[in-house]
């Protein structure tokens, strides 16, 4: 089962619904989930990705992921996957800062308020996965750089046997 957190132009609900079908998976469609806030990713990729006839509602939530809690999907998943957004601190609104406080009010983590938005897309997505579960991100290059992602690392330590970081040396990703 598997949430993409920030689908956009859900490049990995693709590539995972394909992997899916070669694992044989008699419904792949079914274990994929997701959120987004821009109301073009819905029209313009995730509707076009799926069978008019499925009802998404209740596997893909329209709005801000830091606004959604685990209790609106029907399970927890065994995978997290994505590309969260990269917006800089210095470009968050008053009103994401504002949400990303009282979210995190409720956590325990230790966030620097020079914290970019992925950072707290990585660490709320925790809250989805379950015991034993995966998850996979592109980050960008201050994943390992910023004095800010030492908590996200820290964490990541703390809940998982195993990870990895690989560093691109170019951009892959162009198009």
């Amino acid at each position: 089962i598997v949430l993409e957190p920030s689908f956009g132009a859900c490049s990995f609900l693709a590539s995972s619904r394909n992997r899916l079908q070669e694992l044989d998976c008699l419904d792949p469609a079914q274990q994929l989930f997701g959120c987004d806030i821009d109301d073009s990713a819905f029209l313009n990729h995730l509707w076009p990705l799926f069978d008019w006839r499925d009802d998404l509602t209740e596997r893909f939530q329209s709005g801000d992921f830091l606004s959604v809690t685990p209790d609106v999907f029907p399970q927890s998943f065994d995978v997290v996957i994505g590309n969260p957004p990269y917006v800089s601190n210095a470009r968050m609104t008053a009103q994401q800062k504002a949400k990303i406080a009282e979210v995190f009010a409720r956590y325990p983590y230790k966030v620097s308020k020079r914290a970019d938005l992925w950072v707290y897309f990585i660490l709320h997505s925790l809250q989805f996965l379950h015991t034993g579960g995966r998850m996979a991100w592109i980050l960008p290059g201050s994943f390992l750089q910023a004095n800010y992602a030492v908590t996200v690392r820290k964490v990541i330590e703390q809940n998982f046997g195993r990870a990895l970081a690989i560093q691109l040396g170019q951009r892959l990703f162009i198009s």
